[in-house]
């Protein structure tokens, strides 16, 4: 039987570290929000998610506040993203 550690490396082969990190709602609801400010355009940043949900609302124009280096600073106004869940739990 393969260890957790054999079945990492063979999914996810390359030299690159690995982290965990922990952070709060908050937090997490913010990445999302900036993940998805430029939708429905192409972006980078669109962050991909396993483990949990959540839905976009386009129709809300973002309210997403950047900083003087392009960095995240706030959220101005109506929230795009709605009803997340993280495993069957809501945020």
């Amino acid at each position: 039987m393969a260890t957790l550690l054999t079945v990492i490396i063979a999914v996810y082969p390359y030299a690159n570290e690995l982290c965990v990190i922990e952070i709060t709602g908050q937090e997490l609801l913010d990445a999302l929000e900036y993940s998805v400010s430029k939708l429905p355009g192409e972006f980078g940043g669109f962050l991909h998610v396993s483990g949990m949900s959540f839905t976009v609302d386009v129709s809300v124009k973002s309210g997403v506040v950047v900083d003087t280096e392009s960095m995240f600073a706030s959220v101005e106004g109506e929230r795009r993203i709605k009803d997340v869940t993280v495993g069957e739990e809501p945020l």
